[in-house]
């Protein structure tokens, strides 16, 4: 998990009093705040996973942004595509990228990094398959 206890703690009880000794080790977990009840391991434990999932959704964005932008100039109105069949596979294929966090369920690898395998990615238009020589 690329989140801590102590980043869960701040991201889900922003108005909370507590206190850690040992990082990561909820043993030396201290609660000071009398104005919310004091989570328990698993809540704090869920709230790592909704963290870590929400990296990996910031992940996927950055890279299908980078994806989008290598492809900008075969959007253009007067981009050369060889026939209306290649110009549509392409923007077929951006709005596959767009569509892309309305459905994919990213996961982080184990040096917390977008684990690429985690996501069914579009693909893109090939020449030969588009009849270009």
């Amino acid at each position: 998990m690329k989140h801590t206890l102590e980043s869960a703690l701040q991201y889900g009880w922003p108005l909370a009093q507590w206190s850690l000794v040992a990082t990561n080790d909820y043993s030396t977990f201290t609660w000071n705040s009398s104005d919310y009840p004091k989570p328990t391991l698993d809540e704090i434990t869920k709230k790592i996973g909704d963290l870590d999932s929400l990296e990996a959704m910031r992940l996927l964005r950055i890279r299908r942004n980078i994806l989008l932008q290598e492809t900008d100039i075969k959007s253009l109105p007067d981009f050369p595509h060889k026939d209306t069949n290649e110009r549509n596979a392409w923007m077929n294929y951006r709005q596959e990228l767009r569509n892309l966090t309305e459905f994919a369920s990213p996961k982080l690898n184990e040096h917390f990094q977008l684990d690429l395998k985690s996501i069914e990615w579009p693909n893109k238009p090939n020449p030969q398959s588009l009849g270009a020589t």
